[in-house]
């Protein structure tokens, strides 16, 4: 987007206002907060036609001193898409026994991250969920802090399916869990 100089005495519109002084880089979408629970998370009609791209940040904490993985899948209409259409290339490191790497081949979930009883944070940038004959895309950063291990993450990941998403569904492999996820669209323009 081009950027526009304004001069003295000029009024400044509700247009203008809206256009180059809003014309942030992340938008709010949708956000979800729960308490200690077992069950999974959806957050539907998070992905619409506006954005391209998005940026998903889950903050969560759980039972367990040792990390755990947190999981998502995606959601076409309000239906958890459960099929063999995710991979996930996971690199790890708990700081003492050096990078660990592994691919999930193509499975029934995402691995995205990790959660403990200290602290779990992930940030996963998303391309294509809601575009019309792609695959989606994530790149996920984050860490789960235990009182007795912890682990930090690099994941790269795929749907192999074109389907057009509007939601996601993220729970935790075990035990209970408590967080917030908020969503964010890469403004394109």
């Amino acid at each position: 987007m081009s950027v526009k100089t304004f001069t003295t005495g000029e009024v400044l519109t509700a247009s203008d206002t809206n256009v180059f002084l809003a014309n942030s880089g992340l938008v709010y979408v949708s956000s979800k907060t729960w308490t200690s629970t077992s069950s999974g998370q959806q957050l539907d009609d998070c992905f619409v036609s506006t954005y391209d791209n998005y940026r998903i940040v889950i903050s969560a904490t759980s039972a367990s001193g040792s990390p755990d993985n947190i999981y998502m899948r995606m959601v076409n209409g309000t239906t958890i898409d459960t099929a063999s259409v995710y991979g996930s290339n996971i690199t790890t490191s708990n700081g003492v026994s050096g990078l660990s790497n592994s691919w999930t081949g193509i499975v029934g979930q995402l691995y995205v991250g990790y959660l403990a009883d200290l602290t779990g944070f992930v940030t996963i940038d998303m391309a294509n969920p809601q575009v019309s004959g792609k695959v989606t895309a994530v790149n996920c950063f984050g860490s789960g802090f235990g009182n007795s291990t912890q682990l930090v993450s690099t994941i790269y990941g795929l749907t192999t399916s074109t389907t057009q998403y509007e939601g996601l569904y993220i729970y935790p492999g075990s035990g209970t869990w408590a967080g917030t996820v908020t969503v964010y669209g890469y403004r394109k323009a």
